[in-house]
């Protein structure tokens, strides 16, 4: 009887902790993924490493709705003949619409005859009219806020064939979609997750003690009280917290005890929950690296590559080669509250996405008595992009950050045709009085007025 019961445990174990036949992040650079099928005549369907679900990760499908002026593409996951109607399809999503009305569209079908036809139509979408995003004429890329869930129950016809899932994206010349966490089964009503692990790739602290931390999910249909366990590798530190009464479907975070980190070392992090009946054991631990480092005075915070030479030739001149760092705004992406002055310096045609002006708000938001922040954004289109009496899709947020904290607006966009008797050449007043000839070389360099020196923001 002993063995029959362990046998019995056994079994049901396994059947608890698969109940996903697909839980699919697209954090793996193989695409499609294994079992998947896509067929994708006009170049829209790729993998994107520009954004992902709820900011977690690296990875997700991107349709580029954005570049390609009509076509449709297909996404298929893989067959299975073990699907019922009991079964929930769930995928996050991102989408903003093209200023003109562009119909972008997203169908959902299935097929119950390994992929022959796909008759069954589970869902479809007008894009617009789900957007997760406003309205833009610039290429979308989601912020960590700007996501969304959707959760369909499958059609009764699946069980007992063999039968997937087909993602159908068509293009009207709008803007992008982003699909990601795609997961299809009976979903546990018990389950929580170690969400994001937060101290991961290289990131730069104001000193070499920190307190990491975490973030958790409870996936779960009630209320849940679990421990969170974080080890980091070398050095032998673990620390365990209790997440208390998490409501279900919502997230939080955990504050670890303090670590000193030797700075410029590659950890290794490994997060796991415990939760007694958990019905998902596949997503209970996650492991990442982690680089943490001191960060000096200053940092060069760089789009553009001559704006860069140019100021750390400065800088090394004026005897200051040691007092900052540089960071490409293309492979770093995290805090800046470690620095007390940033240089942020754009390229001609670039402006913030929502990320970084979030992260850059968020460094003058914590700008305080004791540690004052100074920021000097350099760009050429920056005001052109940003300011609503020249483009009318500038959100409010843009705005907002352009008019309020950097104390900007946009007057021209030709030096040239603006002034014509500056021969484009310009001077400073005021703070900027030591500057007494400065030659544009660009034909068309932005106009921009700064509202004179806000505190410790600086406009060029």
């Amino acid at each position: 009887m002993r063995k029959i019961l362990l046998i019995i445990s056994i079994l049901f174990a396994i059947d608890a902790y698969s109940q996903y036949k697909i839980n699919e992040n697209f954090e793996a650079a193989v695409y499609p993924p294994a079992g998947w099928t896509e067929t994708d005549t006009y170049d829209i369907i790729s993998r994107s490493t520009g954004a992902s679900g709820f900011g977690f990760g690296t990875g997700s499908v991107k349709a580029d709705f954005f570049n390609v002026i009509n076509g449709a593409s297909v996404l298929n996951t893989p067959v299975f003949n073990t699907l019922t109607g009991n079964d929930t399809l769930t995928f996050d999503y991102a989408y903003a619409p093209y200023t003109d009305l562009n119909p972008d569209s997203l169908l959902i079908k299935i097929s119950t005859d390994n992929g022959a036809t796909f008759s069954i139509v589970l869902a479809s979408y007008k894009l617009p009219d789900i957007a997760t995003g406003p309205s833009t004429d610039f290429e979308f890329a989601p912020g960590a806020s700007q996501w969304a869930t959707i959760k369909l129950k499958l059609n009764s016809s699946v069980t007992g064939n063999n039968s997937l899932i087909q993602f159908y994206v068509s293009s009207a010349y709008g803007n992008n979609l982003y699909i990601d966490n795609v997961k299809l089964g009976n979903t546990p009503t018990t389950d929580v997750q170690a969400l994001s692990l937060e101290n991961t790739g290289v990131q730069y602290f104001s000193s070499a003690n920190i307190s990491p931390y975490g973030k958790y999910k409870n996936n779960g249909t009630s209320p849940a009280t679990f421990n969170v366990t974080r080890i980091i590798s070398p050095g032998g530190y673990s620390s365990t917290k209790t997440i208390s009464n998490l409501a279900a479907g919502s997230t939080t975070s955990a504050i670890f005890d303090s670590w000193s980190y030797s700075p410029g070392t590659p950890y290794t992090i490994r997060d796991s929950v415990y939760l007694a009946g958990d019905g998902d054991h596949s997503n209970d631990t996650l492991s990442g690296s982690f680089t943490p480092n001191t960060a000096k005075t200053v940092l060069i915070y760089w789009n553009d590559a001559a704006s860069k030479d140019s100021l750390i030739a400065h800088l090394n001149s004026s005897g200051y080669g040691s007092y900052y760092d540089v960071l490409s705004m293309s492979s770093y992406s995290g805090s800046l509250q470690a620095w007390r002055t940033v240089f942020a310096l754009f390229g001609t045609g670039v402006t913030w996405n929502d990320a970084l002006r979030d992260s850059l708000k968020s460094f003058l938001d914590n700008s305080v008595i004791d540690e004052q922040k100074t920021l000097a954004l350099f760009g050429n289109d920056i005001a052109y992009a940003n300011d609503p009496t020249v483009n009318l899709s500038a959100s409010a947020s843009d705005t907002l950050f352009l008019r309020q904290y950097l104390k900007a607006k946009y007057i021209g966009d030709n030096w040239i045709t603006s002034i014509p008797s500056a021969t484009s050449t310009i001077k400073g007043i005021n703070n900027f009085s030591p500057v007494t000839s400065c030659v544009v070389t660009d034909g068309t360099p932005d106009f921009v007025k700064p509202g004179g020196i806000f505190n410790t923001v600086e406009v060029f």
